[in-house]
């Protein structure tokens, strides 16, 4: 996330074991959901027949 509203388009060069690595940086424009997002709802799907446990 940035505080800027521009997409992201650049080159970062990545140095690793004494390789340099020139790559080309894109954000992704289209919409998107984090698959933790995806199954958190399935979950609750699954859990909605439940009947919540009362403590004695």
């Amino acid at each position: 996330m940035t505080d800027s509203v521009k997409s992201i388009e650049e080159e970062v060069v990545i140095v690793e074991e004494g390789k340099r690595f020139r790559v080309w940086v894109e954000e992704e424009m289209r919409d998107w959901t984090p698959d933790w997002v995806e199954n958190l709802f399935d979950q609750e799907e699954e859990f909605d027949d439940w009947e919540p446990m009362l403590e004695t």
